[in-house]
């Protein structure tokens, strides 16, 4: 969900300012996509049960993720690697990597030099809200200031790599999460007039199995008589998540 949204809302920033906007569609096959734990085991196990209960609910949430794609610009040819992305020979005026861990590299199995535009010979680099995720050392420093001396503009997300790259960098910027860049109003437009409602609810974003997560919830909404909207495992909320 958060990287669609961020997504979205670079998209639509730059859109707004009459730039002509496209987003290189890369999605890397050294990505990780969970941490495995015990939690994580008994998180997929309910993902995988939830979804044969509630297949036609999965559906339609699929669906809606492709339909909400729609809205975006995005590069014709799908590229898993970095070498799929320099046979590309892409050709942009200005380039934006951001924003959430992309330079964690234990999340991208290592730096990846695709999130570090290594492969741009003709173009303006810029980082937006470039995220690690994790603690700053300085061997993660040593291994990003190689890739980040020539980026025309470098902004991030954390303090900690900000305080960590002031030193380097003195014009590194600390910025906001991409989706605060549009307004509320931008985001409203996005609801269909069937989700939007004056009651009050509790909205409960988690993205993987936490029995604390949902206890609390369901302790909160019955203290304040309030309706649960959350994003996954739905079906643990006692008031109706959906």
């Amino acid at each position: 969900h958060g990287a669609l949204l961020r997504c979205y809302a670079s998209f639509k920033f730059f859109s707004e300012y009459n730039y002509d906007v496209e987003v290189i569609n890369y999605i890397s096959s050294d990505t990780k996509s969970k941490v495995f734990s015990f939690r994580s085991i008994l998180s997929c196990a309910y993902n995988i049960f939830e979804n044969f209960v509630n297949f036609s609910n999965y559906k339609k949430r699929n669906k809606s993720f492709d339909e909400f794609r729609k809205k975006i610009k995005i590069s014709e040819n799908l590229l898993k690697n970095y070498d799929d992305v320099e046979r590309a020979r892409l050709k942009y005026d200005i380039y934006f990597v951001g924003s959430d861990q992309v330079w964690n590299p234990e999340i991208t199995n290592g730096l990846d030099k695709v999130f570090l535009l290594k492969f741009v010979n003709c173009g303006k680099k810029c980082s937006l809200s470039a995220s690690v995720g994790l603690d700053i050392n300085n061997n993660l420093i040593n291994q990003l200031v190689p890739y980040l001396n020539d980026f025309n503009l470098i902004t991030v997300r954390e303090k900690s790599i900000f305080d960590a790259l002031k030193t380097i960098y003195p014009s590194v910027k600390l910025t906001c999460d991409p989706v605060f860049l549009i307004t509320k109003k931008t985001w409203r437009g996005l609801l269909k007039s069937s989700d939007m409602s004056d009651e009050k609810y509790l909205f409960v974003y988690n993205i993987s199995y936490d029995p604390y997560v949902y206890k609390i919830a369901n302790l909160y909404s019955e203290k304040y008589n309030l309706k649960i909207i959350s994003l996954g495992f739905n079906k643990l909320y006692k008031r109706g998540g959906r």
